[in-house]
């Protein structure tokens, strides 16, 4: 008699012994298919700079460990994704920290014994975080003839530095070569400096509290060079700025970068304000989160529960989006942690549905009752009316725009980088083109984003010849449905 087994503690008896062990799901390997991209205010870090980080204990190692802040929350949500075992949230994210013009870096000018300024200290960064480190100037204990300058954060040591007392342009070196929180620079050199216990620099600012359309539109410019495959601002609701992002979301997309974006809207909004947010979005390239306001049970600062609205929400969405990829709809996408505290009734939900809205809803998972309702973009039947190019049953469903973007993103990369300008027009390079499309549609095939039967070949319209500087293809294919509904008729007696 056999049975189960574990390798870490084997049986004793003899017998047969089986282990099953689920097979984790591979993701298409599409171009930047699991990243995010995700702009936010916050109060240390890089500023106005693109930042790629593949776990969010690496933001907090560039970012510092502040739990209190748009950063930190919209960030730690896109990587929990639904948080639960196999089913989390994005690869990787592209992360832009800016601010308006407020933003300054803290400060510290420390005098000599004159006294007059001899050095000054300022944090690396822009932000209040900076506020939180202090100086403290004393006689070094085993050498008279020097000082040592001490760097804490809060009441911790975190750097120490040791110079003759007159050598002024050395301490500056040597906070230079070395600190990883501030930079110095030199006022007077020839004097000691003045004795100061734990004088905390000041002025820092985060400049997130006004921001307007030009900060926006100036992290837009500087964020669409990047890879992504998901854009999500933190709590972004005015009006004004989404109309930027749908013209940014609009123009890129028809230039051929792909991407699809979240936005949301401020807690405890009403149904009608979320439709006339996707009325106003109406894209396929576009969610909008709607309705109500969430409960996150460990989002706040210690790990404390906290009420969020459905664009402050958004990241967390753009995270399972990633994840799904192009395989998986949003449909009841579940989110671990999260809880329901105003919400969409029923009609609501049945209203949102036709309007592309998408909502949270409830069950009774023992795990993660909370979920996507539906998932859909904003693109509604009228829409479709308008341009006939873009079916309603296609076009409202994000995974079948995913693996349009997918497909699209992935031979592109794959055309730039191998045969366009370094191949010529022959039967060769045709194959070898063809070669390509078959093998990104096969596994796209394999794992469910698109049905059997798919077509790949040579567009015979016009007839192709050697002396075209084009190869035109022909691919038909069509999505793996999702899903969305079960239907069960029991007959009893």
């Amino acid at each position: 008699m056999g049975g189960i087994f574990s390798k870490a503690n084997r049986p004793k008896l003899p017998g047969a012994y089986f282990n099953f062990v689920a097979a984790e799901k591979a993701i298409v390997p599409v171009q930047t298919g699991t990243v995010v991209a995700i702009p936010f205010t916050h109060d240390w870090g890089p500023f106005e700079l693109n930042v790629r980080v593949a776990s969010f204990a690496e933001f907090q190692a560039i970012y510092g460990d502040s739990d209190d802040t748009a950063g930190y929350r919209a960030v730690r949500q896109a990587f929990v994704g639904e948080g639960l075992p196999g089913r989390g949230g994005a690869g990787e994210i592209v992360c832009h920290r800016f601010g308006d013009a407020n933003a300054t870096k803290a400060t510290i000018t420390l005098q000599n014994t004159t006294p007059v300024a001899a050095i000054t200290l300022t944090a690396k960064y822009e932000g209040t975080r900076g506020n939180d480190l202090a100086v403290t100037t004393q006689d070094n204990p085993a050498d008279a003839a020097q000082t040592e300058l001490i760097l804490y954060d809060g009441t911790a040591e975190i750097e120490r530095y040791r110079f003759l007392d007159a050598d002024i342009q050395s301490a500056v070196d040597k906070i230079n070569d070395v600190s990883n929180w501030v930079d110095a620079s030199l006022d007077q050199d020839g004097v000691a400096l003045g004795i100061v216990a734990s004088q905390s620099l000041t002025t820092g600012d985060d400049g997130e509290n006004t921001l307007i359309a030009g900060d926006w539109t100036a992290m837009l410019a500087a964020i669409e060079v990047e890879e992504f495959s998901v854009y999500a601002p933190f709590d972004l609701t005015d009006g004004g700025i989404l109309t930027s992002h749908l013209t940014w979301v609009t123009d890129s997309n028809a230039a051929g970068k792909r991407f699809m974006a979240v936005f949301g809207g401020a807690a405890a909004e009403d149904i009608a304000t979320a439709l006339a947010r996707s009325a106003s979005l109406a894209s396929v390239n576009i969610i909008n989160l709607g309705v109500g306001t969430i409960t996150d049970a460990t989002l706040g600062s210690g790990l404390t529960e906290l009420d969020i609205s459905t664009s402050e929400l958004a990241p967390r969405v753009a995270g399972i989006l990633a994840a799904r990829g192009e395989y998986a709809s949003l449909t009841h996408a579940r989110l671990q942690g999260a809880s329901i505290k105003v919400g969409a009734s029923l009609s609501d939900q049945e209203t949102a549905f036709d309007e592309g809205v998408t909502v949270l809803a409830s069950d009774t998972h023992p795990a993660a009752p909370t979920h996507i309702r539906t998932g859909l973009t904003t693109w509604t039947d009228t829409d479709a009316e308008a341009d006939p190019t873009k079916p309603y049953l296609i076009y409202r469903q994000p995974k079948y725009v995913r693996t349009m973007q997918g497909i699209e993103s992935d031979l592109t990369k794959w055309a730039e980088e191998n045969i366009i300008g370094l191949r010529p027009i022959n039967a060769a390079t045709r194959e070898a083109i063809i070669a390509e499309v078959k093998r990104s549609l096969r596994e796209r095939e394999q794992l469910g984003a698109i049905q059997p039967g798919w077509t790949a070949g040579i567009d015979q319209d016009p007839p192709p010849t050697d002396e075209d500087e084009f190869i035109a293809l022909a691919i038909s294919v069509k999505f793996g449905r999702s899903l969305e509904q079960v239907y069960f008729t029991v007959t009893v007696g």
